[in-house]
């Protein structure tokens, strides 16, 4: 038993440590925080510098996310459903990661909620490469040239605005399609 036990574990400690996930667990009552120790690589903290509350951690969320913050996991607290959430931390320095969160309630034998526990992961650069993602469009939108994107077959798979002006042709009229020597010709299928 105690074989299957460690062995568990140590699946755990492998999957946790391999997709760079920190687990914690927050005691309602006593206002303790159990964090493993990528939690504190997450947070850019020792343990040292963490007094191990939840009052501690609620003061690294970045301001602009902490209402929010603290409206899912009173939520979560009180009508005992579990959260999901993405917000930002301010670590010691200065430097802003954005944490994925997912947590829920446990329950003692009366049905009262006595601890959340949960995961946390750093999810800073999909957050940046969607900004990324978004900035390319709206400069490819707004250009004055026309853009036109194809697949593998040569078919239109994207097409700006200017390309639409350009061409004399709708979106939907280009989607599908491919371009016969660029000058606004175009087979109808």
């Amino acid at each position: 038993q105690l074989k299957k036990l460690t062995d568990l574990k140590d699946r755990f400690t492998f999957a946790t440590e391999s997709a760079k996930i920190g687990v914690w667990e927050w005691d309602l009552k006593s206002d303790d925080l159990l964090w493993d120790d990528r939690m504190y690589k997450l947070y850019g903290v020792s343990h040292k510098e963490f007094s191990g509350t939840f009052s501690a951690w609620k003061k690294v969320v970045h301001p602009d996310d902490k209402k929010r913050f603290e409206t899912e996991i009173n939520k979560a607290v009180s009508s005992g459903v579990s959260f999901n959430t993405t917000f930002r931390a301010v670590w010691p320095g200065g430097n802003v990661r954005y944490i994925r969160a997912f947590g829920k309630p446990v329950n003692n034998d009366s049905s009262k909620n006595i601890k959340l526990v949960g995961v946390n992961w750093d999810v800073t650069d999909e957050v940046e490469n969607v900004k990324s993602i978004e900035r390319f469009k709206l400069a490819v939108e707004s250009a004055y040239d026309h853009v036109i994107i194809c697949d593998n077959k040569g078919r239109i798979i994207y097409a700006n605005n200017s390309a639409t002006k350009t061409t004399g042709y709708s979106i939907d009229e280009m989607l599908g399609n491919t371009p016969n020597l660029w000058g606004g010709q175009m087979p109808k299928e």
